[in-house]
């Protein structure tokens, strides 16, 4: 799985989802994508297949550690479609800003305590987040075997 990654979606999905994080209120707000895998010699592109919304203060809540989280149950929800049909999982958050966004200590602190649990339950399928500001994403995807990409 070496080369480049890269993530691709409808116009109708990107919609949704700039929608649902960026309603203009200027909070944090999440989302799962569940994406298939095209490789190629030039790279390697997540399909997203589905955008799954977390509802506020039902599927996205206040965070123990951090400002907000998913929960676990939307979680488990999602790796085990992931799981069943072969599909990469990618969390999805906003941070403020436009032209750049990065991952917070926290938000790796947490990629570094539940990513290998959700690789092992997704069989060494990627799975990853991706934090977005209006202009800007950043990416950090875990590939199995100890094997990572980080972009943005």
């Amino acid at each position: 799985m070496s080369g480049p990654w890269s993530v691709v979606m409808t116009g109708e999905q990107w919609d949704l989802l700039r929608t649902h994080l960026f309603p203009g209120d200027r909070d944090e707000h999440g989302a799962v994508l569940r994406c298939g895998i095209a490789r190629s010699p030039r790279g390697n592109r997540l399909l997203v297949r589905d955008v799954v919304l977390a509802e506020d203060g039902v599927d996205y809540v206040a965070g123990d550690r951090g400002y907000r989280k998913l929960t676990a149950s939307f979680v488990a929800d999602n790796i085990d479609v992931c799981a069943e049909e072969e599909l990469a999982y990618l969390a999805v958050h906003n941070h403020g800003g436009q032209a750049e966004v990065g991952f917070s200590r926290t938000d790796m602190a947490s990629h570094e305590r539940g990513y290998p649990a959700l690789l092992d339950i997704n069989d060494g399928v990627p799975v990853g987040a991706l934090v977005f500001a209006t202009g800007a994403v950043a990416g950090d995807l875990w590939l199995g075997e100890g094997g990572k990409c980080q972009g943005g």
